[in-house]
C-alpha cells in the first residue's frame, strides 16, 4: 500500500482545522457566558483571577484556571475555558469587545497562516494541542 504525503498532510490539516473550530467555539461560549451570565451552571464554573498584590497582568481579565490532574479532566469546561481565554490576545478579552467573534475569526485565521510558515513562532492557540486533538 502506497501512502502519499498529501494524504497525511491533508489529515493533519483537517485535525488542526477541527481543533481550531473547537477552540473558537469554546472561546465564544466563554465570552457569551461572561457577558450574559447565562447559562448559570457555566457561569458558576468561571471566576476571574485575583492576586494578593498589584501585577502588570492585574489589569487584564484573566480567568482562574483550576488545573487538571488527568487528560480527561483537562477536557472539562472549567479547565478548557480559562486555558483558551487566557491564551487570547488582551485586546480581545479586556473590554468585552462587542465584535469579539469576527475578531476571533480574523485572529485565528491569521495565526493559522503564520503557523503554516513559522510553526515555532506562534503560540496563540497553544492550549488547543493539549486537550482538544484527541
Amino acid at each position: 500500500m502506497i501512502v502519499r504525503v498529501e494524504h497525511l498532510t491533508g489529515r493533519m490539516h483537517m485535525k488542526q482545522h477541527r481543533c481550531q473550530q473547537k477552540t473558537e467555539h469554546i472561546a465564544f461560549m466563554t465570552f457569551k457566558t461572561l457577558t450574559t451570565q447565562r447559562p448559570a451552571y457555566l457561569f458558576d464554573l468561571l471566576c476571574f483571577r485575583t492576586t494578593p498584590r498589584l501585577l502588570r497582568s492585574s489589569d487584564h481579565r484573566l480567568l482562574h484556571d483550576v488545573g487538571a490532574k488527568t487528560v480527561f479532566g483537562s477536557r472539562a469546561f472549567c479547565h478548557a475555558a480559562p486555558s483558551i481565554w487566557n491564551s487570547l490576545p488582551p485586546y480581545l478579552t479586556d473590554d468585552f469587545n462587542p465584535v469579539f467573534y469576527p475578531l476571533l475569526n480574523v485572529v485565528s485565521k491569521v495565526t493559522s497562516i503564520i503557523n503554516l510558515f513559522y510553526p515555532s513562532r506562534v503560540t496563540f492557540f497553544r492550549a488547543c494541542d493539549s486537550f482538544l486533538l484527541s
